[in-house]
């Protein structure tokens, strides 16, 4: 049902980035497994970002939303 939602909001317009800290801390290139990994669930997107969030165990964004307020 989630990956529904943002691909409903793909297919609306939006931009879609699905960002990753995979490879951020190792430098392994995790670009290609996660591609796979998105097309097997059947997530739409616009891109991905890899080896640029940072690899943090708590991110605190005053702006976000969870997926189920959308």
């Amino acid at each position: 049902e989630q990956i529904s939602k943002v691909n409903n909001l793909y297919m609306e317009g939006h931009e879609i980035v699905y960002w990753t800290a995979r490879g951020g801390t190792t430098h392994i290139d995790w670009s290609e497994f996660t591609e796979a990994q998105l097309q097997d669930w059947g997530c739409k997107y616009t891109r991905i970002e890899t080896q640029k969030k940072p690899s943090f165990d708590l991110f605190i964004d005053d702006k976000a939303k969870r997926i189920e307020e959308i």
